[in-house]
């Protein structure tokens, strides 16, 4: 006889727990998450775990304000004691050609609720008093931004899921078990586990690398994160004195044949590339010290916006993939909406342009506002 359940959760990243925990403290009483090797073994824990709201079009800055209230009062949405979130803030620095979007970008945050603004260079070099502006025509900044260790915050949260009452499965990747809700969260691996029903999801995997340096005594005050749409690069503060570099645009990522085999290290010219970034905005920085690198997976949709949607066909089964890069810091959003679609018949946020109909009629999301560095903002 089967095993029965509330509703089944697939895959244990940011998405996955985040939805497992919703559902429990919405009052399901089996709901079972199933991962099949560990809590944030794939993207979620290999993140740059950059929190904020600056980005091209309406639903993208509507999730990341609605879940920015979770990441700045996590222990009290979770019930744990720990943060996990670091408001460091975070900059994002233009070339001219970009300055108008970004203005535009920062007036559409405001009107949506984030408190963003534009700073001068006088004002940001009290910040970050070590920094080059050259080439910078234009700064913005989001006092409550910033940035989250992607494993522990995961982790934070499958034990929040745990404490509410959802069943934690790691080492199981699927199993006989009968339920009338089941979510797949399993990022690039999601539309493979969609095809046997005859749905296609034009989700690739793209390998992203991250480079570590050591950064030097005389350094000067802790960063804020730092958006670099001139050099394409971000930079963020990390535990042990090292500064996090990976770069700002996804399309030019490595596209990857099989996601479960990929070179997980970081290429030493992509390192090197990084370095002189670096070196060129910290100057302070060429007396770093490389301490390593390493490769993660983007889940890269058509037009760098999500699937969020109930599959059709298969009554009960949403699937939520295909965030390009950007997908950890709206995961308290859409897990809140899923558990809403599901129990409630529909989600408090209308997210309907992201379902997976949009790729076959063609309509593709475009934003308001693009850079033309970096197609990350679309």
């Amino acid at each position: 006889m089967a095993e029965t359940a509330d509703a089944i959760v697939i895959g244990g990243g940011i998405h996955g727990v985040n939805i497992a925990f919703h559902l429990a403290r919405r009052g399901l009483k089996r709901v079972i998450l199933l991962e099949k090797t560990a809590i944030a073994a794939g993207a979620s824990g290999k993140t740059g775990g950059l929190i904020g709201s600056h980005f091209g079009t309406d639903i993208k800055v509507r999730l990341a304000v609605k879940a920015m209230t979770s990441w700045l009062h996590f222990g009290e949405v979770y019930g744990l004691t720990d943060q996990h979130y670091d408001r460091c803030g975070r900059i994002w620095l233009v070339p001219p050609e970009d300055l108008d979007a970004m203005r535009g970008i920062v007036e559409m945050q405001r009107a949506l609720g984030a408190d963003a603004r534009v700073l001068s260079g006088e004002e940001l070099r009290e910040l970050t008093p070590q920094i080059s502006l050259d080439g910078v025509a234009g700064i913005a900044y989001e006092p409550d931004a910033g940035v989250v260790d992607g494993v522990g915050a995961t982790s934070a949260v499958a034990e929040a899921a745990r404490q509410a009452g959802a069943k934690v499965r790691v080492g199981v990747a699927a199993g006989a078990i009968s339920a009338p809700f089941v979510f797949n969260a399993a990022t690039v691996w999601a539309p493979q586990l969609l095809e046997p029903l005859g749905v296609k999801v034009p989700v690739v995997p793209a390998r992203a690398q991250i480079g570590l340096f050591r950064r030097p005594s005389d350094y000067g005050p802790r960063p804020p994160g730092i958006a670099d749409f001139v050099q394409a690069n971000y930079v963020r503060d990390h535990a042990g004195g090292l500064m996090f570099v990976g770069g700002m645009d996804p399309l030019q990522e490595e596209r990857i044949p099989d996601p479960d085999s990929y070179a997980e290290t970081a290429d030493w010219s992509v390192i090197q590339s990084y370095r002189d970034h670096v070196w060129h905005r910290f100057p302070v920085m060429r007396r770093a010290v490389f301490r390593g690198g390493y490769s993660g997976l983007y889940d890269m949709s058509p037009d760098l916006h999500p699937v969020i949607d109930r599959v059709p066909g298969v009554d009960g089964l949403f699937v939520t993939c295909g965030y390009s890069g950007d997908g950890f810091k709206y995961a308290p959003a859409v897990g809140q909406l899923l558990a809403e679609w599901a129990l409630d018949g529909q989600p408090s946020v209308d997210i309907s342009m992201l379902g997976l109909d949009r790729f076959e009629e063609g309509h593709l999301i475009s934003g308001r506002f693009k850079y033309a560095s970096s197609g990350w903002y679309r």
